[in-house]
């Protein structure tokens, strides 16, 4: 397990066997009502360094928000 600002990702290293896959875990933990963005890179051994060298990149992107009603508008919370 590894912590990446508001994301936990499980497992954090691991060998896969040649002609199989693997599940990789992202847990995403916002935290008020706020955009969260990470560039994290997953590096495979033996692939060609010169193609992508600092890993295969991912953009993680979460939102988190906060539930409410708009108590001062009451024609929109009952809309349709």
């Amino acid at each position: 397990m590894i912590r990446v600002g508001q994301w936990t990702i499980y497992p954090a290293v691991g060998t896969i066997a040649v002609d199989s896959s693997a599940t990789i875990e992202v847990e995403f933990n916002g935290n008020g009502m706020k955009l969260y963005e990470e560039k994290l890179a997953i590096d495979v051994s033996g692939r060609d360094p010169e193609d992508q060298p600092r890993g295969i990149e991912y953009d993680m992107v979460g939102e988190s928000c906060i539930p409410g009603i708009n108590c001062d508008n009451f024609e929109a919370i009952f809309e349709e």
